[in-house]
């Protein structure tokens, strides 16, 4: 006899009613959000299950430069169902977020953010089994350069 095994979705709340909430700061190194209007709007229930992967709105391609990747995700109007740093944030306090998304990087793209010399960033989660998740920044290159790519089955952040 098959037992069909069902995993609960995990749903994660925030507290976002406070009146008074700290800011979330750009990097030092970084000199404006590109979309600073996204930065302060956190969800107040973020449901992990819900989290997806791009590829079926990359159909063509599974390695992409970062760049050409969130002109994509802006030409298809794909930002607004986007995580952003404040939603990271979240991820990054729950302890068991590799579980979840079996250690596949969470990109934030409405949080990108230019240094001035015309290079965004992107935060992600780095979700490493057996460690507490860390918000890291990927450049997005404008070519292919190793390292610097964007897998599309291997990167989540995209609400269904």
């Amino acid at each position: 006899m098959n037992a069909e095994i069902i995993i609960p979705t995990v749903i994660l709340s925030a507290d976002r009613s406070m009146v008074y909430r700290p800011p979330i700061r750009i990097p030092e190194w970084a000199v404006a959000w590109v979309f600073p209007e996204l930065q302060q709007v956190a969800r107040p229930k973020l449901d992990l299950g819900r989290v997806t992967c791009f590829s079926e709105y990359f159909v063509e391609k599974e390695i992409v430069p970062g760049f050409e990747f969130f002109e994509h995700l802006k030409k298809m109007s794909l930002i607004s169902r986007c995580l952003n740093f404040p939603d990271g944030v979240s991820i990054a306090a729950y302890e068991y977020c590799w579980y979840e998304f079996k250690a596949k990087r969470v990109f934030l793209w409405q949080s990108v953010v230019h240094d001035g010399h015309q290079n965004l960033f992107v935060p992600w989660v780095q979700n490493i089994r057996g460690q507490m998740p860390i918000i890291y920044w990927h450049l997005l290159e404008r070519f292919f350069s190793p390292g610097y790519n964007i897998n599309v089955k291997n990167s989540l952040g995209l609400l269904v």
